[in-house]
């Protein structure tokens, strides 16, 4: 077994590079536990050979951030991202401090921290543009960075904006045919997706999708990112038995692939309930949403983003099923959260205003029905 056995006190000082080489190809074929392992030696190698404050030893605690975050650990990854950031900047390595302000932001963004990431990766892009042409392929990444953050936060020109120029440069340097290339075209689809462009959304998922299968083949994580955008293309157009379909394919990868209880999977708890729910199998759903609700928040807290999806979601299903008031307190806690995170004006958060007016008036509470329509009318975003 060579250097698959070799224990880290024992861990020969030349062996970092190779460590690190194995974790990042372990990450790509979505190992990432075994990822983790061997980021965690190459690092502990780099170390030794190094000390502290050598832009290796950086290099490598970047590595190891990435495959905790990939498996969900992101405090973790964090403290490793800083750590690569602080070595990177001490040497003033600008091209490298941008790509950890770039992986950082991504992280921040993840997580809902939405301030924290755009300051980082607007400061990525900026770095990276004092020292290449405006269409270097280093900024294809924070480029599609900040197209994700904008996206969360509803700002789908800036979005659009940004997921366009990161998908040029990437097929003027790259070609069609790539797996980064498909990684564009899924988030620019995804986009137009939430744009309701549904024919624009299908023909660049659909690519994206035929890219990764061909090159990574049918049970790779990134291809159940793709199929899951499908599903949740069809969702969106009231598809919802070819949808479920579609959910329980990347429900199956990921739970074959991750960590349990990974964030990811709960996302495909939360997709085949709504697919479900979609068909009125009402009993099936709830408990795929209870799952997904849990798993969110021990990932990210009972205050964020995603455990306000959950519970919109649950309010929903209680609705459908007439049972009004645990619809109402259900939403009445997915617009608290959204309130505090995203703001008063975010497309979520009006959501909320006109599901819990929709319950009110449901309830025959047309006055306090209309507390929360006014706020829709003077809401100029409002539709």
């Amino acid at each position: 077994m060579g250097i698959f056995l070799v224990r880290a006190q024992n861990i020969h000082r030349a062996e970092w590079s190779q460590l690190k080489e194995e974790a990042v190809h372990l990450r790509a074929q979505g190992k990432f536990p075994e990822s983790i392992q061997r980021a965690e030696l190459a690092l502990k190698a780099a170390t030794e050979e190094f000390g502290a404050d050598h832009e290796s030893l950086a290099q490598c605690a970047n590595d190891l951030a990435i495959s905790y975050r990939e498996n969900g650990d992101y405090s973790k990854a964090e403290i490793q991202y800083k750590n690569a950031l602080e070595t990177f900047q001490k040497g003033r390595d600008v091209r490298n401090t941008a790509m950890v302000l770039s992986n950082l932001g991504n992280l921040y963004r993840e997580q809902g921290r939405y301030a924290e990431a755009e300051n980082s990766l607007i400061s990525s892009i900026q770095s990276f543009e004092s020292i290449v042409l405006p269409y270097d392929i280093s900024l294809s990444r924070p480029l599609n960075n900040l197209g994700l953050l904008y996206q969360s936060q509803g700002k789908y020109a800036d979005a659009e904006k940004a997921f366009k120029r990161s998908l040029a440069i990437k097929e003027g340097a790259l070609g069609p045919n790539d797996l980064d290339v498909a990684l564009s075209q899924a988030n620019l689809g995804g986009l137009y997706q939430r744009m309701r462009r549904y024919q624009d959304s299908e023909s660049l998922e659909k690519k994206a999708l035929a890219t990764r299968e061909k090159i990574l083949g049918p049970e790779h994580i990134d291809v159940a990112y793709s199929v899951n955008s499908l599903g949740t293309l069809y969702s969106d157009q009231y598809k919802y038995v070819e949808a479920e379909r579609l959910y329980r394919r990347a429900m199956t990868i990921r739970e074959r692939t991750l960590r349990p209880n990974h964030p990811e999977i709960g996302s495909s708890y939360n997709n085949v309930a709504v697919s479900l729910v979609g068909q009125e199998r009402y009993q099936e759903a709830e408990p795929y949403y209870q799952k997904a609700k849990a798993i969110w928040s021990s990932s990210f807290g009972d205050e964020s983003v995603k455990v306000a999806l959950a519970l919109n979601n649950l309010g929903t299903l209680y609705r459908s099923e007439g049972k009004y008031p645990e619809a109402e307190a259900s939403y009445s806690q997915s617009m608290k959260i959204r309130i505090k995170t995203l703001g008063p004006t975010h497309p979520e958060t009006i959501q909320s205003y006109k599901n819990i007016a929709g319950i009110l008036a449901a309830e025959g509470r047309n006055g306090d029905a209309q507390f929360y329509l006014n706020k829709l009318s003077q809401n100029p975003d409002a539709k």
